[in-house]
């Protein structure tokens, strides 16, 4: 079968740029060929070279990002089975959208969160709007099937009256990029993975961690790149705290040195707003590290597993949540960390996730019966 990927593999991606390449790579593995369109970017801010993808004009008209030419860009690829289109808002995604319906090509949508009420509420809530009148519902009740990754991103789809099916299939990790924690720091060292943005909080992470410091040492590495403004703002806070030297920038990470730094840690934290998923927790999970994650994020697991907290992203919560971490024999961390990796292995890894995108395209293109996760109620 061949798919067609919309979608951004570059490092402003974030998450999603990680997940879609882990759904190709596994669509590979169960001898399907997938291709990546995606707006032409600066060769330095590529990922994943090794994915074939096919560059359109870069996306004009800010915020909305119109691509010209990209029928023609289309034209020139062999005619695929499916589209899989990640994300919403962006007009390549309706363009891509309406070439799949024009030439009969089934299309599926992965929502990555944005149909949240909190990402429906933010700053750019009136384009939003105004996209969903011009085009974005009608392309969401034009797909074939949704996809999301956990059961609250299909309640909240559901709560805005869409019926288009959906299947619910969470993203995954190769379970041979698998390690195991260095010996622990001789301070309790905190990590922020992902995007530097301001729903992600990391503000709320810096004041719990100097608060931390007071009575245990204490250092906090954000991994990450992103709002240059927020960057500054977090230094500057930094600073008015006096806990300079405790705060680590990396910068943006990948690779081994991604899962180098993630096992130099103590505890990995995502203390987001909001997330429909949480690539964060899985690759610290799949390092053996355990997770703190707001109860925003689906993953409760981590106190079914015991392997990290899922609690509210409130301050003392998240203060009483790190001192507990602190407080721990390094030999039961360890332990966490270990039942972090059964969790993963069981309910994440790439297989399942390669099989189940499979029998999704064959349902959309009816060649199967419907699989028991996708929801058509």
């Amino acid at each position: 079968m061949k798919i067609i990927f919309w979608s951004n593999l570059s490092k402003t991606a974030g998450g999603p740029a990680h997940s879609v390449s882990t759904a190709i790579r596994a669509l590979q593995q169960r001898g399907h060929f997938c291709q990546v369109i995606m707006p032409e970017t600066q060769p330095d801010k590529l990922l994943f070279p090794d994915i074939p993808k096919t560059f359109t004009a870069p996306g004009i008209i800010p915020k909305f990002k119109y691509i010209p030419h990209l029928n023609q860009t289309l034209d020139t690829l062999e005619k695929p089975e499916i589209f899989h289109i990640q994300g919403l808002w962006e007009l390549g995604t309706c363009q891509t959208a309406i070439y799949a319906k024009k030439h009969q090509i089934p299309y599926v949508i992965s929502l990555r969160g944005m149909l949240y009420p909190q990402a429906l509420a933010n700053r750019s809530r009136f384009g939003k709007r105004l996209a969903r009148i011009l085009y974005q519902d009608r392309l969401l009740s034009n797909a074939r099937c949704i996809q999301v990754t956990c059961e609250s991103e299909l309640k909240h789809f559901r709560n805005l009256k869409f019926k288009t099916p959906a299947a619910i299939i969470p993203n995954a990790v190769n379970l041979s990029d698998a390690g195991m924690p260095s010996l622990p720091p001789e301070c309790f060292r905190i990590g922020y993975l992902g995007r530097i943005h301001t729903r992600k909080k990391i503000d709320q992470l810096l004041y719990a961690a100097k608060e931390l410091n007071s009575h245990i040492p204490t250092e906090l590495v954000i991994m990450g790149d992103g709002d240059d403004k927020l960057k500054e703002f977090l230094k500057s806070e930094a600073r008015r705290l006096n806990f300079t030297d405790r705060v680590i920038f990396t910068g943006y990470l990948d690779g081994e040195e991604k899962k180098s730094a993630i096992r130099q840690c103590s505890v990995i934290v995502m203390p987001s707003d909001f997330e429909s998923f949480g690539n964060v927790v899985m690759e610290a999970l799949l390092q053996g590290v355990p997770a703190i994650a707001s109860a925003s994020s689906p993953w409760e697991d981590l106190n079914t597993f015991n392997c990290g907290w899922h609690l509210d992203n409130k301050g003392e919560a998240l203060i009483d949540a790190l001192n507990s971490a602190a407080a721990m024999p390094p030999a039961n961390l360890r332990q966490m960390g270990v039942n972090g990796q059964r969790l993963i292995a069981e309910k994440y890894n790439q297989e399942q996730l390669g099989l189940k995108l499979e029998q999704l395209y064959l349902w959309c293109r009816n060649e199967i019966q419907r699989p028991d996760f996708i929801i058509t109620d």
